[in-house]
């Protein structure tokens, strides 16, 4: 007897999340996401793939109901009635566990309408995954994102007014949970897969990248956030647009791709000197000086990283700016927007923290009069009286 009560409660039990994550209410299902990707996986593993394979086949049925319906096959009343026929189906469907099917060959396709289920059903995954049905549906949400914002960036596109706008964002935040609790070879074709949109759509990718510092932060995954961070930046860093004009196409979508991999704009708590990732990673910074070091955005990148996480490397590594310097072959490096702001800054800091140390060795000291050779050139008063201060050495110290 006591088996079948427990049968019973656990029918009425899925039931019930059937009917909660393919719930016309957003906030229902927002809830219900969140409770299963919390704790029904261990759980009932099985149950929370088909509540997901269940959310994609009611995101699957509503666009091809509304694909019909663009098409007049419906009016406004029988879309409302289709709809409602196919959700009393799926849930169904879900607790006969029949659902796992649609998470096979996950048919993505964000062009006729948000999918906001779509939202919720990758909401449900556990972002250590490793279920091959379900890190593929991932993948192919991916993918389908970066081709709506190729066709979005386009020269000249028309498709401006079709971008899913609210899926994009929110799909972000989503995707750096998932990329840095990868598998490091997984990681590693995530890295190439962005690389391949790096000139398709540049814009969006800036989207995707920002948020992965900030869950590297949160879980320090090492080497799989790197695989993803080194395997797009080749590209992005020998760009040719970043020796260009500014006046260029995609010039400054560029510019922010280099200050995102430089880490430059992250919005770092007040007063931190230091992130691990940053500083096992010196070798990262010195291959990004080498290359972009010489460029406006790459310059400025490098001052901004240097005056916050990088001050760790300081003094020594003043010396990449002025490479940089060396390398421009006449470029204006400090047009870059803020560019000269950020530099005065740096050099702020390191003419009071480490000035004597600096007058002590004559190649920092080289270094630093270069730059504010520079500053004092555009007219920067902060530049001349820090000049004024470092500009005699002091005898080397053995």
């Amino acid at each position: 007897m006591k088996g079948a009560i427990d049968d019973k409660a656990r029918g009425q039990v899925e039931e019930c999340l059937a009917v909660a994550v393919t719930h016309t209410s957003e906030e229902v299902r927002d809830y219900a996401a969140e409770g299963i990707r919390s704790w029904l996986w261990t759980i009932d593993a099985a149950l929370a793939k088909l509540c997901v394979g269940g959310l994609c086949e009611l995101a699957n049925a509503e666009n091809q109901l509304r694909q019909a319906e663009r098409r007049k096959r419906f009016h406004a009343k029988g879309l409302e009635d289709e709809v409602w026929t196919s959700t009393t189906k799926i849930r169904a469907r879900i607790v006969k566990r029949k659902t796992f099917t649609a998470l096979n060959t996950p048919a993505v396709d964000l062009e006729t309408h948000d999918w906001p289920e779509l939202l919720d059903a990758l909401s449900m995954i556990e972002s250590g995954t490793r279920d091959s049905d379900l890190s593929a549906f991932v993948m192919a949400c991916l993918t389908a994102v970066l081709r709506e914002a190729e066709a979005a960036e386009a020269w000249k596109s028309g498709h401006r007014g079709q971008v899913s706008y609210e899926f994009q964002y929110a799909f972000a935040r989503l995707f750096a949970r998932f990329a840095v609790a990868r598998p490091v070879a997984e990681a590693a074709q995530i890295g190439q897969l962005l690389r391949d949109f790096v000139d398709r759509c540049p814009e969006y990718l800036e989207k995707l990248l920002e948020k992965l510092p900030y869950e590297e932060d949160r879980v320090q995954s090492g080497e799989v956030f790197w695989s993803i961070w080194k395997g797009v930046s080749a590209p992005i860093f020998g760009h040719k647009l970043l020796r260009g004009s500014s006046r260029i196409w995609r010039y400054d979508e560029m510019r922010k791709l280099v200050r995102v991999l430089l880490f430059a704009d992250v919005e770092w708590r007040d007063g931190v000197k230091e992130w691990a990732p940053v500083t096992a990673n010196k070798d990262f910074i010195e291959l990004a000086a080498s290359v972009v070091g010489n460029t406006p955005a790459g310059f400025g990148a490098l001052a901004s990283l240097l005056s916050s996480v990088g001050q760790v490397f300081l003094p020594d590594a003043i010396r990449l700016l002025a490479d940089g310097v060396k390398r421009a072959n006449g470029m204006a490096l400090l047009e870059d927007r803020n560019g000269e702001f950020q530099l005065e800054v740096l050099l702020r800091k390191v003419c009071y923290r480490f000035g004597t140390v600096i007058r002590q060795r004559p190649d920092l000291h080289r270094a630093v009069i270069l730059l504010l050779d520079k500053l004092v050139e555009r007219g920067s008063h902060t530049a001349f009286r820090l000049r004024d201060y470092m500009i005699a050495p002091l005898p080397t110290v053995n």
